[in-house]
């Protein structure tokens, strides 16, 4: 997914154990294979994530499947550089 809007493929991660929180990362691909970290997303007991354009404007969006949680809709603002 392209979460910057400038035509490399960046990522989104979970880290930590099943129970307690998680913590998500955003990592942006240079352009030349190497990945930063990006802004940060708050933690949540997040299990699961997924990817998609939902709101039709051609970016990637996240949603993150909380245990015992509501899921998370983030939609990526890339015209505005920012995520979400």
């Amino acid at each position: 997914m392209d979460l910057d809007a400038d035509h490399d493929l960046d990522a989104v991660t979970i880290a930590g154990g099943w129970s307690g929180s998680q913590t998500r990362f955003v990592w942006l691909n240079d352009g030349q294979g190497r990945f930063q970290k990006g802004p940060a997303l708050a933690d949540g007991n997040t299990q699961s994530l997924a990817s998609g354009d939902l709101d039709g404007d051609g970016d990637a969006d996240v949603v993150f499947g909380n245990l015992n949680q509501p899921a998370e809709v983030w939609i990526n603002q890339s015209n505005q550089s920012t995520i979400p």
